[in-house]
């Protein structure tokens, strides 16, 4: 049986940490679970941020008070971290990299200093070590990675007197924080990719400390490409080993002034080219406050983009329509919208006992179903119904973007198949090899196309996971790529795409659900007895439940209001 997460350390998407924003909410914190979690801290008031207090050194501090005021100084980004210098000697302060990494601990933790000591327990100079039990590390690239429990780091400090006063003349690279000090100091940020045919853009969210400096950062960051799990499964418009022409990027007014250096920006690069690098910076920065445009130049070389006619920019959260497939009995509908029974249009008999888990295609002109006992898999157009392939508690089927459907078999063989306009029949096994040993609940696509979801269980533990998607030229799933895992408070059974960076996750036995973020936020739902179905499509006002009795509701706030329609087995595109 192959586990490629160990039973200590994951690897997860969202961090360790919660606090409300807004009228949003967020599920309560487990104390000893495998994952907590934190808001969407875009939508965060800057103004919180200043009720960190750091001191400067004291006069005749001692060492082991000087580290600690130093691994304090480190939540304060205000001026380059100016407090946390004057812990260092001169030297030190003009090498010292705060953004190569973030160490953060639990609140409760206190760091132990202790004197290094030789095998003889004699203190050997002035040589510290700080033992960190590391929740959550940051690396330079906004990269985060979470512990499903902690993981003990050791670092090492020398200090030297200068001028009577201790200071710190050797440390590792970086900052150490408490929770606390990290959610009033760090904000995340998302940077867009695009699916191979620059249709859509793809979400990577990264954390970085939230100061002036966090243009120059995010632009380094895009420039040296996406996150590990999306490699393969998305592109970028910038080409590599492009680098900015010098290490800044100045706002003026409301224009950040981007200017690139690379091989691969020569004459001879196309006017789509530079509208899409332009496009994928634009939306990048523009979620930054106070930015709303790029100036664009190659070696100080001012790039004229905007001027290419027709060229549409990938498009941003692609939306879903309010279109829904259900049942009516044994017949197979479509509603423009799931309240509007004037135009309900009748696709296909059925004609299977108790068929379930509808699927639909972005062009509502093919559909997807199971059978009751979730063994055999089946595609509609054209008034026709299709066997596609038969398994072991398949999971429910998921168009994707280029018009392949998508199950898993309960045991990891998860295949896509192909069947349009009734043509040739296609069916690929994509790879996924991580998931060999665990029992699938449920995959489904990005609307993106780009990447996938996917819940399983192994040994009574349940993931939530992110995948990138590979495909070939002609946009056939290959393989998913190695995952993040997505936290989640849920025993979770099934998800569902709310948007671009949102899922509803669901647990049909506790009849519990939330919708959970790639930022690691969670705004939990109000319980619904005797679950058994959950849709959505654009956006949480879009969210459908069934329970088992066959009765729908929908999603308001964060409650269930009952819907009175004759329809059962509801879903939207995708």
């Amino acid at each position: 049986m192959k586990k490629i997460y160990s039973s200590t350390k994951v690897r997860y998407l969202g961090l360790g940490l919660c606090f409300l924003v807004g009228v949003s909410g967020c599920a309560s914190i487990p104390q000893s679970g495998s994952v907590n979690h934190y808001a969407d801290s875009q939508s965060t008031n800057t103004d919180t941020r200043s009720s960190i207090v750091l001191d400067p050194p004291q006069d005749g501090a001692s060492p082991t008070e000087i580290i600690q005021g130093f691994l304090r100084a480190g939540a304060g980004a205000k001026d380059d971290y100016q407090v946390a210098r004057e812990y260092l000697t001169e030297e030190f302060s003009n090498s010292w990299i705060p953004d190569e990494r973030t160490l953060v601990y639990r609140d409760s933790t206190t760091l132990d200093i202790s004197p290094d000591t030789a095998d003889n327990d004699v203190h050997h100079g002035d040589e510290y070590s700080v033992t960190v039990p590391v929740a959550t590390s940051i690396d330079r690239r906004g990269i985060a990675t979470s512990y499903a429990e902690v993981s003990p780091e050791e670092l090492k400090f020398k200090v030297v007197q200068v001028n009577g006063q201790w200071r710190i003349a050797q440390a590792p690279q970086g900052t150490v924080m408490n929770h606390h000090d990290f959610i009033q100091v760090f904000a995340t940020y998302t940077l867009y990719f695009y699916d191979p045919t620059y249709t859509y853009a793809v979400p990577d969210i990264r954390w970085f400390a939230d100061r002036p400096t966090v243009v120059t950062s995010i632009t380094k960051v895009l420039l040296e490409g996406a996150a590990p799990y999306l490699e393969g499964a998305v592109s970028s418009a910038i080409p590599a080993g492009t680098t900015l022409t010098r290490n800044s990027v100045p706002v003026e007014q409301t224009v950040a002034q981007v200017s690139l250096h690379g091989d691969g920006l020569d004459a001879d690069i196309s006017q789509l080219d530079i509208e899409r690098i332009n496009s994928q910076l634009t939306q990048t920065l523009s979620l930054l406050g106070g930015i709303d445009s790029v100036k664009l130049t190659f070696d100080d070389q001012e790039v004229k983009a905007g001027s290419l006619d027709n060229y549409v920019a990938p498009q941003v959260n692609p939306s879903v329509s309010g279109n829904i497939v259900a049942l009516d009995g044994n017949q197979l509908v479509t509603r423009s919208e799931i309240f509007n029974d004037a135009d309900q249009q009748k696709i296909v008999d059925v004609g299977l006992a108790s068929p379930r888990d509808l699927a639909m295609d972005y062009t509502r002109k093919n559909f997807a179903f199971l059978d009751s006992s979730q063994q055999s898999l089946f595609w509609v157009s054209d008034q026709k119904v299709t066997h596609m392939f038969d398994g072991v508690g398949l999971t429910h089927p998921s168009f994707d973007q280029f018009q392949w459907l998508w199950s898993a078999d309960s045991t990891g063989r998860l295949r896509a198949v192909s069947y349009v306009n009734s043509q040739e029949k296609k069916q690929v096994d994509v790879r996924s090899p991580w998931l060999e040993g665990y029992d699938v609940k449920s995959v489904r696509v990005s609307r993106d196309g780009a990447r996938a979801a996917v819940v399983a269980t192994l040994d009574g533990e349940t993931y939530v996971w992110v995948s990138g998607i590979h495909r070939s030229s002609d946009h056939q799933p290959l393989e998913l790529t190695s995952p993040v895992r997505l936290g989640t408070t849920l025993d979770t059974t099934d998800v569902s795409w709310t948007s671009d960076q949102s899922l509803i996750a669901a647990d049909e036995v506790s009849g519990k659900s939330e919708i959970i973020y790639l930022s690691g936020e969670i705004t939990s739902v109000e319980r619904l007895d005797s679950l058994s179905l959950i849709a959505s499509g654009a956006g949480n006002n879009q969210i459908i439940a069934q329970t088992k009795d066959g009765r729908i509701y929908t999603l308001v706030d964060r409650g269930w209001s009952r819907i009175d329609i004759p329809l059962h087995d509801v879903s939207y595109s995708g």
